[in-house]
């Protein structure tokens, strides 16, 4: 892809991170993330949208699937299963994406798809230039808790996944130039994570607008706190791993300095987790049908309320016409009575002009 005057600057993180959030704060600020029929909308799990490029996410999943996985199942990826994997067709769509996303006028750019983590060579391959980040933080059980409840993976899974997606993005982003910004402290200490992000956009030339930033962020968003316990029973790595990212977002850790490694995959382990992905992935299959037939059952109760309203609504009708109707004879049999009182006046008086009488 040949290099333009727009920035790229993708937004990497785990799923369920505060990757939607932050891309939120920056389109504010004036970081383009495509327009909007490009963009995943709004869902029940995500009210402010996902600022997700729709086929940035196909292209990622399909990378995944090739490998042998997909994004709760993630293959063993580096840069010799991604050489040896025919991708040329991917390619040619993501560099056709690529450059109607750096096509737009203003100075930065970028793409966020948490699957983007597990195989960023795959694009920083198509970027050349070095690339820019901005690596979203979340303290792990609140992740899990999180998919716990969107998806119903446990939280051995979960720590599973959280060192897999965060370490992938620190090994495939060694030698960039990486902002770690702290879902927690971007909801707690708004001003400050805001200022982090101008100041580390401005390194290269890009200006943001700290007030409509400022202003896009829901303190609301923040559903999960992390137990004492966090990381019982999770592998080992996630831990440390946790730590450095956290000491990095808070200043006290240079980018250069994280050592990630990913988490160890032990044989017996993966299959477990292939299967656990393969029943959530069943289970969702079976949700998903049962809130549609939920969805069908309302609608249908909806629309025989509509119907019984309207029925009721056409009986209160008549009631009221054949009231209406009876009103108007009532008013015209005492229209006729007092006609027939004067015609019978106006008669006799006729009569007596002509000295005649009416017979009784």
């Amino acid at each position: 892809m040949d290099s333009t005057s727009a920035i790229a600057v993708p937004v990497l993180g785990m799923h369920r991170s505060g990757t939607s959030m932050v891309s939120r704060v920056l389109e504010a600020g004036g970081v383009a993330f495509g327009v909007g029929e490009d963009l995943a909308g709004p869902a029940a799990d995500n009210q402010h949208g996902y600022w997700e490029n729709l086929e940035i996410r196909q292209i990622n999943e399909e990378l995944l699937r090739r490998l042998g996985g997909d994004w709760r199942n993630p293959p063993g990826i580096n840069n010799q299963a991604l050489g040896g994997l025919e991708v040329e067709d991917l390619r040619v769509q993501a560099t056709t994406c690529l450059e109607k996303l750096a096509s737009t006028s203003k100075p930065c750019w970028s793409m966020k798809d948490p699957r983007m983590s597990l195989v960023l060579p795959f694009w920083q391959s198509l970027l050349r230039s070095p690339v820019r980040a901005v690596l979203c933080l979340r303290h792990p059980s609140a992740v899990a808790d999180s998919l716990q409840k969107r998806n119903r993976i446990s939280a051995q899974l979960a720590g599973f996944l959280w060192q897999e997606y965060m370490a992938s993005a620190c090994l495939a982003l060694n030698g960039s130039e990486v902002l770690v910004v702290s879902y927690e402290s971007m909801l707690s200490r708004t001003q400050v994570e805001v200022q982090r992000c101008i100041k580390f956009f401005g390194e290269f030339g890009v200006l943001l607008d700290s007030e409509a930033m400022m202003q896009s962020v829901d303190p609301s968003l923040n559903h999960a706190a992390p137990g004492s316990d966090s990381f019982a029973g999770w592998h080992p790595g996630g831990a440390d791993l946790f730590d450095q990212l956290e000491r990095c977002a808070h200043g006290d850790m240079a980018w250069n300095e994280i050592h990630a490694t990913k988490p160890s995959r032990d044989p017996a382990f993966c299959s477990l987790m292939r299967e656990a992905a393969l029943l959530a992935e069943e289970l969702d299959v079976k949700n998903n049908a049962y809130e549609d037939r939920v969805e069908e059952a309302v609608d249908a109760r909806s629309a025989q309320r509509a119907a019984e309203e309207s029925c009721a609504s056409a009986v209160v009708a008549r009631i009221s016409a054949a009231a209406e109707l009876e009103a108007e004879r009532t008013r015209m049999d005492n229209l006729q009575k007092r006609l027939e009182v004067r015609l019978g006046s106006a008669l006799r008086r006729t009569l007596r002009r002509s000295g005649d009488q009416p017979s009784s």
